[in-house]
Order: structure tokens, then sequence, then C-alpha cells
């Protein structure tokens, strides 16, 4: 018996749109003051521009040759 594999599909956690191309994935972390392994942690998908949208203008951020124009 043959297996396949299936394709995930996952959506943009801003505007819940398909992710095919620009795909930023990102942690958060709660109680970073404390952190040890056990500190609940979440990875959340997104387009590349939808996350900058969410940035304050003087927030930096080291990938900027890959926001979608």
């Amino acid at each position: 018996m043959k297996k396949t594999i299936e394709k995930l599909e996952y959506q943009c956690c801003f505007c819940a749109k398909g992710l095919e191309n620009n795909i930023l994935t990102f942690i958060a972390t709660t109680e970073w003051d404390n952190f040890n392994s056990e500190s609940p942690s979440q990875q959340f998908w997104s387009h590349i521009s939808c996350f900058k949208k969410t940035l304050a203008d003087n927030v930096p951020l080291c990938f900027t040759n890959l926001i979608e124009k």
C-alpha cells in the first residue's frame, strides 16, 4: 500500500486567507521575563505584509527585502 503525504494548508492569522508564498511564522511566548522550557508558547503563520501592517512604523525588521509590495 502506497502512502501519500497530505498537503497541509495554512491560513494567515490576520486576514484568514490561504498561505502559498511570502509566509512568515512567528512564535509568541508568555512569561518571557521568567522564560523556561515549559513557558507557554504558540506558533502563528501570516503573510509578511499582514504582519508588517500590525507593527508600528518605527519597528525595524531584518527581512524588509522580503516584504510584499
